[in-house]
């Protein structure tokens, strides 16, 4: 259940008897085909900012040989730094 969240491009949730539907979309600029960070070994992310661990980027790549996850904490070049790692 965790990779098919994890790498879920789109979802609409559904409306509730207190708001509408909505849908959100995954920004990591590593699984945006049309993006000059794509990867295609990128399979799933999260963007995220906490007070403590400011700009976060979690990234799971997996190809023919390996599987990887990388986690980026208190980093406003996360991307860069994830092209680099992969």
């Amino acid at each position: 259940a965790f990779k098919e969240i994890f790498t879920t491009r789109k979802y609409t949730i559904p409306a509730t008897n207190k708001a509408e539907s909505r849908t959100v979309y995954n920004t990591h600029k590593m699984m945006s085909e049309s993006g000059d960070y794509y990867l295609p070994s990128v399979v799933g992310g999260k963007t995220g900012f906490t007070d403590q661990a400011m700009n976060c980027l979690v990234t799971f790549s997996e190809d023919e040989d390996s599987n990887l996850n990388l986690i980026i904490l208190h980093n406003l070049l996360h991307v860069i730094h994830v092209l680099h790692l992969l």
